[in-house]
């Protein structure tokens, strides 16, 4: 499959991005907007631009681990998790309906389509969002703003996208261009980010949890040594008292036996 993206990158939206298929045969007839292979490039195309925008994001992570107080372990940590929530919404499911023909250009040969195009976020990524108390508040917030349910708006999204369908001049390739699908890429990235900031406090929460029961243990440690040490000084006390009372007795005993008059002093 060939790819390419027609407009400017510069922050410019909405760009048509495209891609052609080779398929076989002599003479082939123009896929119309319904055949399968056409389908299957949008929503190809659809899943690339999906994965270079996630690509991008994940600097969120490389930023993270190249902070100077982040230790090695932790980087090594959030690169992995960057990882493989990409991989995980990868998998997510893409559907194209509602097709419609706009027109045929019998000049070039070239379908004019427009659909909606659906795509359904894994529930389980929602609910690890869910779960983070902090991150919940904050997208509930953007929810709120927007006036909608920011979880029901990450599960589906959905917008009316045009594509044309012709075939190349050599080759026999369908060669399809797509147009809007903004929304939906912009869905997946919200969900994209948010767990990967979650993911990141996740386990920056934990090393500071780690650190913190470190710190408890040295405490710990640390009084019970000086408990210990407390208590041999207490030790040695009592020996030192208790062999100055029986060098006392021992000194009476012998004035007494010297002197059988002799009477201890009281007190």
């Amino acid at each position: 499959m060939k790819n390419c993206l027609t407009g400017s990158r510069g922050g410019i939206r909405n760009v048509a991005v495209c891609a052609a298929l080779l398929i076989g045969g002599c003479g082939p007839e123009v896929p119309k907007c319904d055949d399968p292979a056409v389908i299957e490039l949008v929503k190809n195309i659809t899943r690339e631009q999906i994965a270079a925008r996630m690509q991008l994001m994940l600097a969120a992570a490389s930023v993270h681990g190249s902070q100077p107080n982040v230790p090695a372990n932790e980087k090594a940590e959030a690169e992995k998790l960057a990882v493989k929530v990409k991989d995980r919404i990868a998998q997510s499911a893409l559907a194209l309906e509602s097709i419609l023909v706009n027109g045929f250009d019998k000049d070039v040969g070239k379908y004019q389509c427009k659909a909606k195009l659906s795509a359904s976020i894994p529930n389980d990524l929602i609910d690890t969002l869910k779960s983070n108390e902090l991150m919940a508040a904050q997208l509930a917030i953007v929810g709120a703003m927007g006036g909608k349910d920011i979880f029901e708006e990450m599960k589906s999204a959905s917008d009316m996208v045009s594509y044309s369908v012709q075939l190349t001049a050599k080759e026999n390739r369908i060669y399809v261009e797509l147009k809007g699908i903004d929304k939906v890429v912009d869905s997946y990235q919200l969900v994209y980010n948010a767990q990967i900031m979650s993911g990141l406090s996740r386990i920056s929460a934990e090393r500071l949890r780690a650190e913190q029961q470190a710190k408890a243990a040295e405490v710990e440690a640390r009084a019970k040594a000086e408990e210990e040490i407390r208590a041999e000084q207490r030790a040695e006390y009592e020996r030192q008292v208790a062999e100055r009372e029986q060098e006392r007795r021992a000194r009476e005993a012998e004035l007494m036996r010297q002197n059988p008059s002799y009477r201890p002093k009281k007190g």
